[in-house]
């Protein structure tokens, strides 16, 4: 798969166009880290990823990408090697 083995965090990927990113970077071959605020949302699109054949998914809640130190979320994310992070939404 063309993004094996990269991480990509999704912000606002409980519903709508985050969603739909999170979703295909997951089929692509990414391991996706879901952010949201809401949980229960987030928990759906993990399980939407699990299900469609995506290798993995990460769930973080957030109420304001502002009030996640970057520490904090980098060691949220399963990949030593992390180069960049892209938020949207």
């Amino acid at each position: 798969m063309k993004l094996d083995r990269k991480v990509a965090v999704v912000t606002g990927a409980g519903q709508g166009l985050g969603r739909a990113i999170a979703v295909a970077l997951a089929l692509e071959g990414a391991r996706v880290v879901v952010m949201s605020r809401s949980e229960k949302e987030i928990q759906e699109v993990a399980t939407q990823i699990i299900a469609s054949g995506g290798s993995e998914a990460v769930t973080s809640p957030a109420t304001s990408v502002r009030l996640i130190p970057t520490g904090a979320l980098a060691g949220s994310i399963p990949e030593p090697n992390l180069r960049s992070l892209t938020f949207g939404a």
